[in-house]
């Protein structure tokens, strides 16, 4: 090593108490030739002697170095840093020995090295600091290797798999933390202890031992599996991989296993398996035939139920491939519904008598001919698609079903429902023309009546015309009972709700009742509780339910009182109501007969005994036309003591009154009208064939305006164009070429009658038609029979008298 002459004097003089000068130089000769870098520092920082070992650490030149300042040296300053560190602790202890740090270098060219540098304090003889020496080693390797190591380590460590090794005669060396997880022993357990000793069941087999036994001796690894016991003696299904490890001369030094615990996967496939044969079983056992094919179209199950409804066994059809098992099916080879969920193919599709498809299923039926029959069956078939744990299509399976006795039925079923639906339409037409053969005599019956009633001033024969009157007003009622019943069973029941004052209305129609109350010597009354009660509800049908049950209230009460009650009821819930309760002193109505008091044409005295007159159907359209009202029915009743009916309707925000249009007649029959153009002219032609409705007609009439009478449609048409008529009052079911709505429509044609009223009167009651006339072009609907009361209001209204 050459070293600066000033550097010579300067470490010679330095070390002038160890004696020789040949000393020193040995001593110098020795610290360049040092593996370890060495450099000396002065009292100053400066660097007076450095060896090669020092320069090559940081990638200088020794010239480069000697005589500088180290602390300049340090660049950054992570050396600088480091040797602060180094020189202050091994001040601040004054130990000579020097103290140790590792830390990060820089070299010459940038780069980042590990160092672990040692400082010793250099003193004269009265103690005074001369500097430092440093010892310096490169550790970047060895840092390197000691982190593969420690991750090596981590690794083995934390791994999911036990990890253990042996050396060459089988006796453990090393095991990781999975490894006791695994089996249960720890370290200080299995160390120096043999390895079949520790692990091994007796329920490996022979065969497999010894080929494990060949693998390792001819230096191969090898892979398999097997049942081992832990430390607990419960057995382990393990995966494993035995490594021979080699030492540097190429000799046998031990072995390296890993080891993963399958005991879950080998419990989970003989699951699998258990559950594939439980499935197989069944769908063996079903007792509709069913059948599985794969991904390739072959059947790989075929149940017992199959093979009796094809009379084909499963051993021919398993596995067979070119669809052969549809010939159980069409006869010949073909895809059929669970070849066509896998594969849809339009064409065979379109053989099916239906075809439903959807994401994962299809159902099909079809005619076919099936070989164990000996006639055509329908089949319905249901194919479901298949799919493994993992969500990936494996096949499908499908369902027979012979359901010739099901279509055997519905065309039974059809053929009774054409049936039935001409059943009913033969009723509709027998109530209808019973409604209009009924309804036209009533009207003389109960027209002369009234006149002879307002004209007979003999007191028997008023008594004898007024028990007609009575007659003919019971059977009318009892008409519109039973149409209205028909009504309500077809759901031809329309409702036209209005705003209604209930006070008013109530108090009308305990007027109309007084009088039978009387006859009866029964007191009447009516309570309301507010003068002011308004609701949305269809005034014509909650008459008919008030008559109802003041009908019935007089009929089954022979002494005491009836009261009526109106109020309102407001709810927790937020319902508001009003109510209208019937209470009388009645017979009442036993436990066992509340039950079916609303049932149609029942009664309390039923038979030829029967104490009550009536159709039994009152109730029951009372709570039909409640319900039509959103609203409730109840009743409370005791034999001797009365009833109580109570019905109760939504109640609506309270709105100003609207006008009242024509009153309702007793009977209930009302009249609708659509705006037109009316004149103050008294001509009425009256077109109607039954000469006794003309007369009745004319009494009714008279002095109100000049009534002329047409038999038919054409002579109408012909006194229409001949003079001018204020309105016409049209019987609808006129003989003759023309009827009436016919007779109406060529009326419309004339210019002078476009706006003139026609007023249709006839028997024709039952659902829709009065609609339907309405809409032929007339104005307005009288039904037949009417009272003197119906007819002269409506001509009041239209001749505005």
């Amino acid at each position: 090593m050459r070293i600066k002459k000033r550097n010579d004097t300067e470490i010679k003089k330095m070390n002038q108490h160890s004696g020789r000068i040949e000393d020193v130089d040995l001593i110098l000769n020795a610290l360049s030739s040092a593996s370890e870098g060495i450099a000396i520092v002065d009292e100053n920082d400066n660097l007076i002697y450095l060896n090669r070992a020092y320069a090559d650490i940081f990638g200088f030149a020794l010239e480069e170095l000697l005589g500088i300042n180290w602390r300049d040296r340090a660049g950054n300053g992570t050396v600088a840093s480091a040797g602060e560190e180094l020189l202050r602790a091994t001040l601040e202890k004054r130990s000579t020995g020097g103290q140790s740090l590792e830390h990060n270098g820089f070299r010459n060219d940038g780069s980042i090295i590990t160092v672990k540098s040692r400082t010793v304090l250099r003193q004269d003889k009265t103690g005074l600091y001369k500097g430092f020496i440093s010892y310096v080693n490169d550790i970047t390797e060895l840092k390197k290797t000691e982190r593969e190591l420690l991750l090596l380590k981590r690794a083995v460590e934390t791994s999911g798999e036990a990890i253990f090794m042996t050396d060459a005669a089988g006796i453990f060396t090393f095991i990781n933390p999975e490894f006791t997880s695994l089996y249960g022993y720890e370290a200080e357990e299995v160390i120096g202890k043999s390895t079949p000793l520790v692990l091994r069941s007796n329920l490996i087999s022979q065969e497999e031992a010894e080929r494990v036994e060949i693998k390792l001796k001819n230096r191969e690894s090898c892979s398999g599996s097997w049942i081992n016991k832990t430390r607990l003696g419960q057995l382990v299904n393990v995966a494993f991989t035995i490594s021979p490890i080699m030492d540097e001369n190429g000799q046998l030094s031990g072995y390296l296993a890993i080891q993963r615990d399958v005991t879950e996967k080998v419990n989970a496939l003989e699951a699998l398996k258990n559950s594939e044969r439980l499935l197989s079983d069944i769908i063996n056992s079903l007792p509709e035939p069913t059948f599985v094919i794969n991904k390739e179209h072959q059947v790989i199950i075929w149940n017992k139920a199959v093979e009796v409804f094809t009379g084909i066994k499963a051993e021919d059809i398993l596995l067979k491939d070119d669809y052969i098992y549809s010939r159980a099916i069409f006869g010949k080879n073909r895809p059929i519904a669970a070849d066509l969920l896998l594969d849809p193919d339009p064409a065979y599709e379109n053989l099916y008598l239906s075809f439903q498809r959807y994401e994962n299923l299809v159902i099909t039926e079809i005619n076919t001919r099936i070989p164990t029959k000996t006639e055509d069956v329908y089949v319905w078939a249901i194919a479901s698609k298949l799919f493994d744990a993992g969500g990936n299509l494996i096949g499908a399976i499908q369902t027979l079903r012979d359901i010739t006795g099901l279509k055997k039925i519905e065309q039974e079923l059809r053929l009774t429902k054409e049936i039935a639906e001409e059943h009913n339409r033969l009723k509709s037409h027998f109530i209808a023309s019973m409604s209009h053969e009924l309804r036209t005599p009533l009207v003389g019956i109960l027209g002369f009546s009234e006149i002879l009633l307002g004209e007979t001033e003999d007191e028997e024969m008023h008594e004898k015309v007024s028990i007609i009157f009575n007659s003919g007003r019971r059977l009318l009622q009892t008409l519109n009972s039973i149409l209205d019943f028909s009504k309500l069973e077809s759901n031809h029941f329309e409702i036209h709700k209005e705003e209604v004052d209930l006070p008013n209305l109530m108090q009308g129609i305990i007027r109309m009742y007084e009088p039978h109350a009387r006859q009866k010597n029964l007191h009447l009354s009516l309570e309301i509780n507010d003068e002011y009660i308004v609701t949305r509800l269809d005034k014509s049908i909650l008459l008919h339910a008030l008559k109802n049950l003041l009908s019935n209230a007089i009929k089954f009460t022979s002494k005491g009182e009836i009261k009526a009650s109106v109020f309102k009821e407001f709810g927790n819930n937020g319902a508001n109501w009003v109510s209208i309760s019937i209470k009388d002193t009645g017979i009442g109505i036993s436990q066992e007969n509340q039950k079916f008091i609303f049932e149609p044409f029942r009664q309390v005295s039923e038979g030829f005994n029967r104490k009550y007159e009536g159709t039994g159907l009152g109730l029951t359209l009372t709570k039909k036309y409640v319900e039509l009202m959103d609203g409730k029915i109840t009743f409370w009743s005791r034999t001797g003591e009365g009833t109580t009916v109570k019905i109760s309707l939504p109640l609506s925000p309270e709105e100003s009154l609207v006008q009242k249009e024509v009153p309702d007649s007793e009977n209930g029959n009302s009249t609708d009208s659509i705006q037109c153009e009316r004149k103050r002219v008294a001509p009425v032609l009256f077109v109607e064939d039954d000469s006794v409705s003309q007369t009745v007609m004319k009494l009714f009439l008279k002095g109100l305006c000049e009534l002329e009478t047409a038999t038919d449609g054409e002579t109408a048409l012909k006194m229409l164009t001949s003079k001018q008529y204020s309105a016409i009052l049209m019987d609808i079911n006129l003989e003759g070429e023309l009827d009436g709505l016919e007779t109406t429509a060529a009326l419309r044609e004339l210019p002078q009658y476009k706006s003139v009223p026609v007023i249709a009167v006839t028997a024709y009651a039952t659902p829709g038609e009065k609609e339907w006339i309405l809409s032929q072009g007339c104005n307005y609907y009288l039904t037949k029979p009417f009272t003197r009361l119906d007819i002269t209001g409506l001509i009041k209204q239209i001749l505005e008298i």
